[in-house]
């Protein structure tokens, strides 16, 4: 029984041993950088009903980390809004995505005051409501569907860790249902406010 009691001990004792080495042996999760940016913009959209393009007004919020040598991970929150996209019908979206982002810091001779460039491929969704949406049972108010962004943006600091976030420009793909080809193909301008978090 003491020996059966003894070599468990020692199983137990290796075990623990070998799941410390394996840990020790994994590297950490470092960062390098990381931002956070409070936005205003106008997106341009077609509707399907119309030949003309309309502007749909909203704000975003959106951050970043770099993990190395500005290869990292973003994520994006956008709110929009307008109460005529057409024909008196109106559309509230909110936008939720997240994906890789690359930044790069351009060479000046400010050192003082980074300046710094960023391009992104942020997938996931986007919830919309208080419009009018074709289903196969009737229409409905309010639908949540796939939604894809593509773009970029510059960053100048003008204060200690505060910059300004201009231009941001997005290519932006939902599937809102339309009763045509379901696919939105819309472009996102944007502006605003930026803070730096750098590692030391």
């Amino acid at each position: 029984m003491r020996s059966r009691i003894f070599k468990s001990a020692l199983l137990l004792g290796a075990l623990n041993l070998g799941v410390m080495a394996h840990a020790q042996s994994v590297p950490k999760i470092q960062w390098d950088s990381a931002d956070v940016a409070v936005t205003y913009g106008m997106s341009i959209v077609k509707p399907v009903q119309s030949n003309q393009n309309s502007w749909i007004p909203g704000a975003g919020l959106n951050g970043s980390i770099a993990f190395y040598h500005g290869l990292g991970a973003a994520a994006s929150f956008v709110g929009e809004h307008t109460s005529n996209i057409t024909a008196g019908v109106g559309i509230t979206k909110l936008s939720y995505m997240g994906g890789p982002r690359y930044t790069y810091v351009l060479k000046t001779d400010d050192t003082k005051h980074r300046t710094s460039i960023f391009g992104e491929a942020l997938f996931g969704g986007t919830y919309a409501y208080d419009s009018i949406f074709p289903a196969a049972d009737g229409a409905k108010d309010r639908t949540n569907v796939f939604t894809m962004q593509v773009g970029g943006g510059l960053d100048m600091e003008v204060g200690k860790r505060f910059g300004i976030r201009l231009p941001e420009i997005h290519y932006v793909q939902s599937h809102l249902p339309n009763a045509g080809s379901n696919t939105q193909n819309d472009v996102r301008l944007a502006a605003g406010v930026s803070y730096h978090f750098q590692k030391r």
